[in-house]
C-alpha cells in the first residue's frame, strides 16, 4: 500500500468532530459536559427522545404490553396513535372497536394482531402494574428498579407521589423544597440522593411530562406499594438514643464549615442522635448549622425562625 496515493475529491463529505451546539433533531440547545451532552428541549417534542421514552416505558421492567415491539411503537407514534404511554390504554379501553380498525389498516397489521394488542393493553390496564413499575415508566433519570422501589415504599400510593409532583410549581425554591416525603433521610429513604431529587424536580417542572404521568394514572390501575416499617420507631432504638443531645432532631448543614467537611459533620450529628442530616430546610428542621456562604438554606432558616 506504500506506493498507492490516495487523493480526496473536493466533493467528498466528512463528519465534523466538533461538538454541536444544538440538538440535530429538534434544534434545542445542548447541555452537559464534553463527555456527555443532552438535548435540553421538552422531551416529548424531540422525536428521538420521545420514541426512546416510549420504548423505555413499555419495557419489561415497566408497562410491558405483549405484542408492542419497538418497531410498532415507532409506527404508532408516526400515525399519532401513541404520543404518551396513557394513549395506548385509553384507546384500548374506551374506544376499542375504532382503535382495532385503525390498527388493522396500518402496514404490517391484520385484524388478529390488532385485536391481540388491544386485549393485551386492556389486561395490563385492568390488572394493574406495581407502583414501582409506574415510576420506572416515567423515564426519570436516576429512577431505576432499585430507587423506584424506595420511592414507592416511601409514598405508598401513586396519588401521594403525584400530589407532590403537581405541587412543585407552587414552591418558592423547588430544588430545596420539593418532595418533602423523601427529602429527609430515614430508614425508608436511604439510597435516595440529591441527584434523584433534582431529576424528580426537573421532571415536575415540565408540564407535558406531568400531563403524561397524570394521563397514565387515569388510564391504568396502579397497585399500592406496602410501606416498609420504619425502624426509627423501634422502642429499643428510641430508648438507646433518647439521652443523646440531638435525639430525634433533624439537622441541616449549610455552606462551608470551618475545620470539618459536611459529610463528617453529618456523621457526628448522627452519632449524637440526629435522625436526618441532609436535604433542605423545612418547618420540621430542628437545627441549621451554617458556615460561610450558607445560601438559600440559611435564608430559609432565618425566614422560618429556626
Amino acid at each position: 500500500f506504500s506506493d498507492q496515493v490516495v487523493s480526496a475529491s473536493s466533493e467528498e463529505k466528512y463528519i465534523s468532530l466538533e461538538t454541536p451546539s444544538s440538538c440535530p433533531a429538534c434544534g434545542s440547545p445542548l447541555e452537559g459536559s464534553e463527555q456527555v451532552i443532552r438535548c435540553s428541549g421538552p422531551q416529548l417534542e424531540c422525536e428521538p427522545r420521545a420514541i426512546g421514552s416510549l420504548v423505555y416505558a413499555f419495557s419489561r421492567d415497566a408497562l410491558y404490553v405483549k405484542g408492542l415491539s419497538e418497531k410498532r411503537i415507532h409506527q404508532l407514534r408516526q400515525e399519532e396513535l401513541l404520543i404518551m404511554p396513557g394513549d395506548l390504554f385509553m384507546n384500548a379501553t374506551s374506544d376499542e372497536t375504532n382503535f382495532v380498525e385503525k390498527l388493522s389498516a396500518l402496514d404490517g397489521w391484520a385484524q388478529k394482531s390488532a385485536t391481540n394488542l388491544v386485549q393485551s393493553a386492556k389486561k395490563v390496564a385492568s390488572e394493574g402494574v406495581p407502583f414501582s413499575k409506574f415510576l420506572i415508566s416515567l423515564g426519570i433519570r436516576f429512577l431505576g428498579s432499585g430507587t423506584s422501589t424506595l420511592v414507592a415504599r416511601a409514598y405508598g400510593t401513586v396519588d401521594a407521589f403525584l400530589a407532590e409532583v403537581i405541587n412543585v410549581v407552587n414552591l418558592e425554591d423547588p430544588m430545596e423544597e420539593s418532595f418533602p416525603t423523601i427529602r429527609e433521610e430515614t430508614d425508608e429513604t436511604k439510597g435516595i440522593g440529591p441527584s434523584l431529587l433534582e431529576s424528580l424536580t426537573i421532571f415536575s417542572q415540565d408540564p407535558s411530562l406531568v400531563e403524561s404521568a397524570q394521563k397514565l394514572r387515569r388510564s391504568i390501575v396502579v397497585l399500592d406499594e406496602k410501606k416498609r416499617p420504619n425502624r426509627n420507631t423501634d422502642t429499643e432504638a428510641t430508648n438507646n438514643n433518647m439521652d443523646l443531645p440531638f435525639s430525634g432532631m433533624s439537622i441541616v448543614f449549610a455552606g462551608s464549615l470551618s475545620g470539618i467537611t459536611q459529610s463528617k459533620a453529618q456523621e457526628l450529628a448522627k452519632q449524637m442522635g440526629a435522625k436526618s442530616t441532609k436535604g433542605s430546610v423545612t418547618s420540621k428542621t430542628g437545627l441549621v448549622v451554617s458556615g460561610k456562604r450558607g445560601g438559600s438554606k440559611l435564608e430559609k432558616a432565618l425566614k422560618l425562625n429556626i
